[in-house]
């Protein structure tokens, strides 16, 4: 009976390591997999300020008035201008005439 217990302990040993060596290797293969996406988001995150960047030097002012200039574009002056005011006709729209 000595010889079954024996047995049966080693089988279990045997499979106690099994399970350990296959969650080792699993945790390794998920810490790998974590490595390479925190080295992704540091990617879109250094892509994302390079855009954000490129965006304030883009909608600048002085960046915009020269492009506007170049085109030959000018400031309206207040002469220029036209005012539209409309007022409601208090009767849903329509008009009696």
């Amino acid at each position: 009976m000595k010889i079954g217990r024996f047995w049966l302990l080693m089988i279990g040993a045997c499979l106690v390591a099994l399970v350990m060596t296959w969650q080792s290797s699993r945790f390794a293969d998920l810490a790998a997999r974590a490595d390479n996406l925190e080295r992704e988001q540091a990617a879109w995150m250094a892509e994302n300020r390079r855009i954000e960047a490129e965006i304030t030097q883009l909608s600048s002012l002085e960046r915009i008035e020269t492009q506007a200039q170049r085109m030959g574009l000018k400031k309206a002056q207040p002469e220029d201008i036209l005012k539209v005011i409309l007022t409601p006709t208090g009767n849903g729209g329509t008009s009696n005439d």
